[in-house]
């Protein structure tokens, strides 16, 4: 879920690319350490300390490594998917205010057969979009 809401990704936090080998991980990993060890009031370590931590116990696994960049994939497959519906709606929307502005908004038309948004939802469910 940290993806999703806007979080850094455990690459990011290793300030390492995807692409990175074990070997780049690790290195950047040591020397994050060093510079957020420093320990907090009451012995506790910094919260990048632990976020540091956390993406080298999942990127320094290969399977965990595998399984996290398969749910990365996924979140930028539904982000791409929920931005290109809402370019579609905003367009559908667009579209329709300019034909209701060529129209004068003539005559008392039922909504739904107005609305060009609804219709075009409505033909995307049946597949004639």
């Amino acid at each position: 879920q940290q993806q999703q809401q806007g979080q850094l990704t455990f690459y990011e936090t290793l300030q390492v690319p995807p692409t990175a080998t074990a070997s780049q991980i690790k290195q950047s990993y040591l020397a994050l350490t060093k510079l957020y060890d420093s320990r907090m009031d009451g012995g506790r370590r910094s919260k990048e300390f632990n976020e540091i931590a956390r993406a080298w116990m999942v990127l320094s696994d290969g399977r965990l490594r595998e399984r996290y960049d398969r749910q990365l994939e996924q979140w930028s497959l539904e982000r791409r998917m929920r931005e290109k519906m809402m370019e579609e709606e905003m367009q559908w929307a667009s579209e329709e205010e300019a034909q209701r502005r060529a129209q004068g908004m003539m005559g008392n038309e039922n909504k739904f057969t107005k609305d060009l948004v609804y219709r075009k939802k409505v033909e995307v469910l049946d597949g004639d979009g």
